[in-house]
């Protein structure tokens, strides 16, 4: 049976979970179809409304009292062992032993992982963010032949509040002479994008754009990776 985790607002990572104990999350409204999850052997988290079908919750779930009881197997006690360990037993205390290096063997696995997809949507939806002013900065130049500065486009230049993240933007020359943006995280909730910066370089003769980064490659999507 699959151990599961999810993310609760996600942000806080909770769990682990057996399958019946995330349904019932479900059912209890705790977390809904949107809710990041995952197990071992996913790459990355996934709304939970992904494996709906698997949970048997795509249409009308099914109430917790109409679902079927899980009973425990009693272990029988064998003749004249009031003094020693039973099997049943010996199996579960190592069945515990085992399960907190485990624990925590996961724990090391799935927090990265969960890190590195919040780093990676706040990058990306950074960019995003970035797309129209891509294009005010592309016809200044084609227009003027020089640089745009921040007053130049009405483009704000101190700190710049998207959602809980807190960013600066500054319109640059390039020592190349092209014109382009430094996006500089100021407060992110992760000290990986703290105080890093990524740049948007505008190629007026090819006239596309390159993105490149001080950011480790991991937290990047691939255009602006090397």
């Amino acid at each position: 049976m699959s151990t599961w985790y999810y993310a609760e607002n996600h942000r806080q990572r909770q769990g682990p979970l057996a399958t019946e104990n995330l349904i019932a999350s479900f059912h209890s409204r705790r977390i809904g179809f949107d809710t990041l999850v995952w197990r071992k052997g996913q790459e990355q988290w996934q709304p939970l409304g992904h494996f709906a079908k698997e949970l048997g919750i795509v249409d009308e779930v099914t109430p917790l009292h109409t679902r079927p009881a899980f009973t425990a197997r009693t272990v029988r006690q064998a003749p004249n062992s009031s003094n020693r360990v039973s099997g049943g037993v010996l199996a579960l205390i190592v069945v515990c032993v085992l399960a907190i290096p485990v624990a925590g063997i996961l724990a090391a696995i799935i927090i990265p992982s969960y890190q590195q997809y919040v780093g990676r949507a706040k990058v990306a939806a950074l960019l995003a963010g970035f797309e129209p002013m891509k294009k005010v900065v592309a016809d200044f130049q084609q227009q003027r032949h020089t640089c745009p500065s921040n007053s130049d486009i009405g483009a704000r230049k101190g700190g710049i509040e998207s959602g809980r993240v807190v960013i600066s933007a500054s319109m640059i020359t390039f020592e190349s002479g092209r014109c382009g943006v430094e996006i500089r995280f100021i407060k992110s909730g992760s000290a990986k994008l703290d105080g890093k910066a990524v740049w948007l370089d505008f190629d007026s003769t090819g006239s596309h754009w390159t993105c490149s980064s001080e950011i480790d490659d991991e937290y990047l999507p691939a255009q602006c990776r090397g």
